[in-house]
C-alpha cells in the first residue's frame, strides 16, 4: 500500500495552516455564509471528514456550523410517499435560516440540495415519484432566494456499492446494493445538475484512498480551504461592485 511521505504530509499541514490564517483574516461580520455540501455513498468518508473539519476550524477559532443529514431524524417512514416531501421541506427550512443569517461563518451540510436531487432521480426510476412531481420540486430550487443565497462548494465522494456494504458491517442493517449502484451512476453524471443550479464547485472523487484516512483528510482539507478562500474573494469583489453600482445610481 502506498502511503503519504512525512515530508509531503508536513507540506500539506503547513498549507492548510496558512489557508486557515487567510480565511480567518478574510471573514468579517458582514461576510455572507460560505456553504459547503458533502454528498456521496455510505462509508465514503463524509462523516469522518466532517468530524475532522469541525476540529480544524474550532482549533483555529473560526466559527463553523454543521447541518445533520436530514435522513437521520426524519420522522416519516422511509417507504412512505411523504418521506421525500418531508426531506425537501426540511432542507428548505434549514436553508432559509442559514441564508438569512449574515454573520460571517461557514456552514457545512451533510447531504444537501444536490444529494436530494440525486435521490429524487432515483425515486423517479423506481416509480416512487412521477417526473411531474420532481419538476415541481426542481422549480422550488430555482427560487431566487435559494439560488442567490446558496451557492455551495460541493464535495462528493464515491465508493463502490460492494465497498460500502463491506465497510458498513453492521449486523441487522440491510443495505440495498441496487440503490447504491443507481446512486453512484446518477451522482457521477451530476455535473449537469451542478452547472444548471450554479453550484460553485464539485470536487467529486472516487475512493482512491482505500482507507488511508490521514491522506484523505489532508488532501480534502487542503482543497476545501483553497475553495473557501476563493469564495471569500469572489464575495468581496461582488460587495465592492454592489457598492460602486449603488453610488452610480445615487448620482
Amino acid at each position: 500500500m502506498i502511503t503519504i511521505s512525512k515530508d509531503l504530509m508536513e507540506q500539506k499541514i503547513e498549507k492548510i495552516s496558512s489557508n486557515m490564517h487567510k480565511i480567518k483574516e478574510k471573514l468579517t461580520p458582514d461576510t455572507p455564509p460560505i456553504f459547503v455540501e458533502l454528498l456521496g455513498t455510505p462509508k465514503s468518508g463524509k462523516t469522518t471528514l466532517l468530524k475532522n473539519l469541525r476540529g480544524l476550524f474550532s482549533n483555529n477559532d473560526i466559527e463553523i456550523f454543521t447541518r445533520r443529514e436530514t435522513a437521520e431524524y426524519n420522522p416519516v417512514a422511509k417507504d412512505a410517499r411523504e418521506y421525500n416531501l418531508w426531506m425537501v421541506l426540511e432542507l428548505f427550512r434549514n436553508l432559509s435560516e442559514d441564508i438569512s443569517n449574515k454573520q460571517g461563518k461557514i456552514v457545512i451540510y451533510d447531504r444537501g440540495i444536490l444529494d436530494r436531487l440525486t435521490w429524487l432521480e432515483r425515486a423517479v426510476e423506481t416509480g416512487e415519484m412521477s417526473k411531474a412531481e420532481i419538476d415541481k420540486i426542481r422549480a422550488l430550487y430555482e427560487l431566487e432566494a435559494i439560488k442567490n443565497g446558496y451557492r455551495p462548494i460541493t464535495l462528493g465522494f464515491i465508493t463502490t456499492p460492494e465497498l460500502s456494504v463491506q465497510r458498513k458491517g453492521q449486523p441487522g442493517r440491510a443495505v440495498n446494493v441496487e440503490n447504491l449502484t443507481a446512486y453512484n451512476r446518477i451522482l457521477l453524471s451530476a455535473q449537469n445538475e451542478i452547472e444548471k443550479n450554479s453550484f460553485t464547485n464539485s470536487l467529486t472523487r472516487t475512493d482512491t484512498y482505500q482507507g488511508r484516512l490521514e491522506e484523505f483528510i489532508l488532501d480534502i482539507s487542503s482543497q476545501l480551504t483553497d475553495e473557501i478562500i476563493n469564495s471569500l474573494e469572489i464575495g468581496k469583489n461582488k460587495q465592492v461592485k454592489s457598492v460602486k453600482e449603488s453610488i452610480g445610481e445615487a448620482r
